[in-house]
């Protein structure tokens, strides 16, 4: 699978079930702030692992700085949601995962984020020669 058919399957459906989540903490609040644009995309698109691995792989590696407040928020969000799902399987557990209604519109800007800037990411380094492979 390419790295950018990985990110899509990692954020298609994943977009559309952000809907009631109630966590019991938070991986995320303090992850990085500034993590380089490759540790962030590589860890986004290492989605051969349970729900809770990746959600600490992205809470290791955090968001790139200058990202704006709705899509660092939103990050939090979705890190957490996928905690909370533990063992499960990525591919199941982003299927099912739910946030309070308040907070939709903040995953969404991440998914969005998260998408557009690992797939552009991905195809430069493609175009470069460099290796795009994904985890």
């Amino acid at each position: 699978m390419t790295p950018r058919s990985r990110l899509a399957v990692t954020t298609g459906v994943a977009t559309t079930t952000l809907l009631a989540l109630t966590a019991c903490g938070s991986i995320a609040a303090d992850s990085p702030t500034d993590a380089s644009l490759e540790g962030f995309c590589t860890a986004s698109a290492a989605i051969d692992r349970t729900a809770g691995d990746f959600a600490a792989g992205l809470a290791e590696t955090g968001t790139p700085a200058g990202v704006s407040e709705q899509v660092r928020d939103g990050f939090e969000i979705y890190v957490d949601a996928l905690d909370d799902k533990g063992d499960e399987a990525y591919d199941e557990a982003r299927n099912t995962l739910a946030v309070p209604r308040d907070d939709v519109a903040d995953g969404d800007a991440f998914i969005s984020y998260m998408t557009d800037t690992c797939e552009q990411y991905f195809a430069d380094r493609a175009v470069a020669g460099g290796d795009a492979s994904a985890p």
